[in-house]
């Protein structure tokens, strides 16, 4: 980070010296530590677990249980942090998330009986230590990102480790180009391991400047003061109902260009960059967008987006011979979404929580946004297995399947709750919602 870029920014006039490294090294940190969370969501995961032989039902409920399994446990986390420190939970957690992906990736060598136990162990490790790392991340974070700032920083941050990631899957994308072997996908996975070694070693220099309250009080009381802070549930509400559509598409259009499309895994992996490529974007203009004119505009520009975007991806017959292009597109367009929208989520979440239990505040607004999108994909797995969806149908003279089948249910929700977030006040409030105006 130059400093002309920062002082360009406005980050040397607003921030100290102290608050400038911590969000230098909170950056870094992350950038090597999204190479895991990259591996899992954005198709590697999801063609390496094919590649053992496990059914599409099974490979959903797997990539759909680590976030299932942080929603469960944050909100215990959070009140941990907030009680012993953020850095005491964080720190062993990062360990545990480092462990949980080294046990994912030796999946593929253990015996046929028990690998499907190994990625299953693999996964709710990793669960358990992000919960205990994202638990405090945020409250890490307030007092160390000054309010006029946290747009154009959640935005640079994100952009950093995407840029970072798209690298990563970039070398997967070129290394899976011939038809690999179970090895090649382990060692893609041992070098996102590694990544997560690296996050260690920056997370623990950045400095805990909120230290944990002396006398903390009882869980019922902390509970009631962050669910009374003005706009905080309906806000939650909100973030529910967009994690409920959105949050499992990603892994649908996997399972559709992997089993219907019948897709190479290389291009699947480089779909996956391309939607990483639309989060860079995404996070640019989003972290830009919310700072210049407040997270309202931002909601409802994404809201129909996504909309849009699914039901794109079911008129993909109309492509014909530019089929990958097209689908580039929509996962360009898609990432782009999630990525403004993520930012819009965190800037205005960090507006609304109270002063005191800040782990706590965060974190349940996560956890709803991560239990919204797990359950989406958890569901989606179900209704999979439950073979009551045709495995082909017709519209406008194209084939579709199943998993399209869930896409336009989840189009047609997401557009329905448009209409209903105009009766949700966190929409409707402008002013106060300006970052520097908290």
């Amino acid at each position: 980070m130059s400093d002309s870029a920062s002082h360009h920014n406005g980050f040397d006039s607003v921030a100290t010296p102290q608050q400038r490294s911590a969000m230098r090294s909170a950056i870094i940190g992350q950038c090597f530590g999204t190479l895991g969370y990259q591996a899992l969501t954005r198709g590697l995961a999801l063609v390496y677990l094919t590649k053992l032989g496990i059914s599409s039902a099974r490979v959903l409920v797997y990539l759909s249980l680590p976030v299932f399994l942080i929603s469960v446990i944050s909100v215990p986390c959070a009140l941990i942090a907030d009680r012993l420190g953020i850095k005491r939970l964080g720190v062993p957690g990062l360990v545990l998330s480092t462990i949980g992906f080294a046990t994912f990736a030796l999946a593929g060598s253990a015996p046929l009986a028990w690998q499907e136990l190994a990625v299953l162990m693999g996964c709710i490790i990793i669960a358990i230590g992000d919960a205990m790392v994202a638990a405090g991340w945020f409250a890490l974070l307030s007092p160390i990102v000054p309010p006029a700032l946290r747009g154009r920083f959640f935005g640079r941050l994100r952009m950093s480790w995407q840029i970072m990631g798209v690298l990563f899957l970039t070398i997967c994308g070129v290394v899976l180009a011939r038809d690999a072997s179970v090895s090649t996908y382990q060692i893609l996975l041992g070098i996102a391991t590694l990544g997560s070694v690296i996050r260690i070693i920056f997370y623990v220099r950045i400095p805990e400047l909120d230290p944990p309250a002396p006398n903390p009080v009882p869980v019922k009381e902390a509970l009631s003061s962050v669910i009374a802070a003005p706009g905080y549930i309906s806000f939650c509400a909100y973030v529910f109902l967009l994690g409920l559509c959105t949050g499992g598409s990603l892994n649908i259009f996997g399972m559709v260009e992997k089993n219907v499309l019948e897709l190479n895994d290389n291009l699947i992996v480089w779909l996956g960059n391309a939607t990483m490529i639309g989060a860079i974007i995404g996070f640019f203009i989003g972290g830009r967008a919310v700072d210049r004119y407040s997270t309202k505009p931002v909601f409802l520009v994404c809201h129909f987006g996504f909309g849009a975007v699914l039901l794109t991806f079911l008129a993909r017959h109309l492509a014909g011979t530019a089929l990958v292009p097209a689908l580039a597109g929509v996962h360009l367009f898609l990432g782009m979404l999630l990525a403004a929208s993520s930012i819009a989520i965190s800037t205005e979440l960090l507006a609304l929580i109270p002063p005191m239990n800040k782990s706590l505040s965060t974190t349940m607004a996560g956890v709803l946004l991560q239990l919204s999108a797990s359950i989406s994909g958890l569901l989606a797995a179900w209704v999979l297995d439950l073979n009551i969806l045709a495995d082909q149908w017709k519209l406008g003279g194209a084939t579709l399947s199943a998993y399209d089948s869930i896409l336009a249910l989840w189009a047609i929700l997401v557009l329905l709750f448009v209409v209903t977030l105009g009766l949700v006040p966190s929409v409707i409030r402008k002013a106060e919602w300006m970052p520097g105006g908290a």
